[in-house]
């Protein structure tokens, strides 16, 4: 994975993608009960929107940001 930038770009993507889809379906849970969302959850949502895009503007495969997020993220420890 360290030496392969497709294939560590692939892993954080789903990686991603599984953290944005868990958060999805229990907002879209609440809201199926009928519950409104509370300020913190929002607040919760809006940083992780904000995080994400951030490091989806910042890296390159020129750059070391997916290794470092694997690192942070992923790996086991």
């Amino acid at each position: 994975v360290e030496s392969n930038p497709y294939q560590r770009r692939n892993i954080v993507n789903i990686t991603i993608l599984v953290a944005l889809t868990v958060k999805l379906n229990e907002m879209m849970l609440k809201m199926a009960k009928n519950e409104k969302l509370t300020s913190k959850e929002i607040e919760e949502i809006e940083k992780l929107q904000n995080e994400i895009s951030t490091f989806t503007n910042e890296r390159r495969f020129s750059n070391q940001k997916d290794l470092d997020y694997l690192r942070e993220n992923v790996t086991a420890t």
